[in-house]
């Protein structure tokens, strides 16, 4: 998913308060992947 994308996921779960449970843990296997949801929503993710 791309950067934007995951920007996006995590603005629309930031307002409401919804917390996101990321399950992506081959992502620190990427040379240049995109960061992660809870990189744009550090404090609604897990």
């Amino acid at each position: 998913m791309p950067a934007a994308r995951r920007r996006d996921i995590a603005a629309v779960a930031a307002r409401p308060g919804i917390r996101i449970i990321e399950d992506d843990p081959y992502w620190l296997f990427l040379d240049a992947g995109p960061p992660p949801v809870t990189h744009f929503a550090p404090h609604h993710a897990y």
